[in-house]
């Protein structure tokens, strides 16, 4: 078998129709086939050799770092000089709040830490995020996901994920429901009002059930609302209280029925069921 074929069986495929060129050298800007054909490399290794193939202070510097040692202990466990003098470099380039790197493999390693470090460092388990937004192929990753497309073979996905469209009303609002975020602090019943919330949930994939049988349903936050059995808690007692016998009428027909069918499954609990009823 040639190495096409060889590829084709051995080599697990990521898309249903690779492009499979047989790439034997790179230099600059282009790729080079066993032909001898010339591409030029507009991915670049998604990124990774984004100063050109074969960049002459890059190789140098893998050949330099491979005579000393390649791969040792990861996870911060070890002093290794080239790993601390680049984390120092990039935490100079960034805001003094952010002054430690985490080094990860790829990007969708990456967005696992984030949403880890979120939730170690908040107790909460929530996550906003925005659709059309790529963040990646693990499960992480793909829960907060911004397209269906990517995730959908792979549900059941992780759970507590809100989406919401790039800049959107329902976007702010989302956030606002938490203080922590900077935002306002607001409740439910404000939020709910707020007729400039509703309108961004237009955008929503729930917006038909979320305005079915003329109720304002927030699916996305869990809110439910409706003016015309919206009440306060003080209304609430009161109606309660007005409609006691009611409700425990209602209790009672149920407590029955629970008997009843305890009784078919259970003789001590039926008779159970007959010296209560006695004694009551």
């Amino acid at each position: 078998m040639n190495n096409r074929q060889l590829f084709q069986q051995y080599v697990a495929q990521t898309s249903p129709s690779p492009v499979g060129l047989e790439i034997v050298s790179a230099s600059g800007n282009y790729l080079y086939d066993v032909a001898g054909n010339k591409y030029l490399d507009l991915i670049g290794g998604i990124s990774v050799c984004n100063v050109g193939h074969g960049h002459p202070a890059v190789t140098e510097a893998i050949k330099k770092q491979a005579d000393l040692y390649l791969h040792v202990m990861v996870y911060g466990e070890l002093v290794q000089s080239p790993q601390v003098k680049y984390a120092e470099l990039i935490a100079r380039h960034m805001p003094e709040m952010l002054s430690c790197v985490y080094f990860t493999n790829s990007g969708t390693e990456a967005t696992e830490g984030a949403l880890k470090l979120a939730r170690r460092a908040t107790g909460r388990t929530d996550i906003i995020s925005c659709n059309n937004a790529y963040h990646g192929h693990t499960l992480g990753a793909l829960s907060v996901m911004g397209d269906e497309y990517w995730r959908n073979a792979f549900r059941p996905l992780m759970p507590g994920v809100r989406h919401y469209d790039y800049n959107s009303d329902a976007l702010i609002a989302g956030m606002k429901i938490n203080s922590d975020l900077g935002y306002e602090p607001v409740t439910y019943s404000e939020l709910t009002q707020d007729e400039a919330f509703w309108q961004g949930c237009k955008s929503c994939v729930n917006h038909e059930i979320l305005m079915s049988k003329g109720r304002k349903n927030c699916l996305c936050t869990a809110m439910l609302y409706d003016p015309k059995d919206h009440y306060t808690p003080e209304e609430t007692a009161s109606e309660f209280k007005k409609k006691e016998h009611v409700y425990a009428r209602f209790l009672r027909s149920k407590q029955s029925r629970f008997l009843r069918n305890l009784k078919k499954n259970n003789f001590l609990i039926s008779m159970h069921g007959l010296f209560t009823s006695l004694f009551l």
